[in-house]
């Protein structure tokens, strides 16, 4: 029989994210660190990640350090609660069942909805049929370039009537349409 010396803790640290950080609900971010043992080889150690919810930790999965110790975990944001703050937790499990763990506090923000502002006609102006309309907005979008979004102008009065425009850079769509009796 050989007897070792005793068992020594892990250690492990999250570099990334930091605490306070937000994430929009469509990205993907990661959980970025090292583990170490003095004990073992640091790709034999076993990582966990896990957030902290009302009904206790809800795990997110599991993997092994690259043999020079880093981890490098994918967090999917819209597997997380939004609109608070969510404790994320990894945990480093040696062999013998040591452990240490870090966590961080993100932020999962959801998507804003793009913003519109008809600029021209003005509401409550009247027009003759066949004359020529001028369409004009502005658009906008936290999240994404103004040039990528779709706008499409509409008709209360008829239900067939559809114009798609694409915007500038500067989020400005004008089109011109004539109208017809009934439309």
């Amino acid at each position: 029989i050989t007897v070792g010396a005793p068992n020594s803790d892990p250690t492990c640290e999250i570099t990334s994210p930091t605490t306070g950080d937000t994430f929009r609900v469509d990205e993907t971010f990661y959980i970025v660190g090292s583990a170490a043992d003095v004990d073992e080889d640091a790709d034999s150690l076993s990582v966990s990640f896990s957030y902290s919810s009302e009904d206790g930790p809800v795990e997110l999965g599991t993997m092994s350090p690259a043999s020079s110790g880093a981890i490098e975990f994918p967090i999917v944001a819209d597997t997380l609660p939004e609109d608070e703050p969510v404790i994320i937790t990894m945990e480093v499990t040696d062999e013998a069942g040591a452990s240490c763990s870090e966590n961080r506090i993100v932020t999962i923000v959801p998507l804003e909805a793009p913003t519109v502002e008809i600029t021209s006609p003005e509401s409550g102006t009247v027009f003759a049929a066949g004359e020529e309309i001028g369409l004009a907005a502005t658009v906008g979008d936290e999240e994404d370039d103004d040039s990528t979004l779709d706008v499409e102008w509409t008709v209360d009065s008829d239900d067939t009537f559809a114009l798609e425009s694409t915007p500038d850079d500067a989020g400005t769509v004008s089109e011109t349409i004539t109208l017809e009796p009934g439309e």
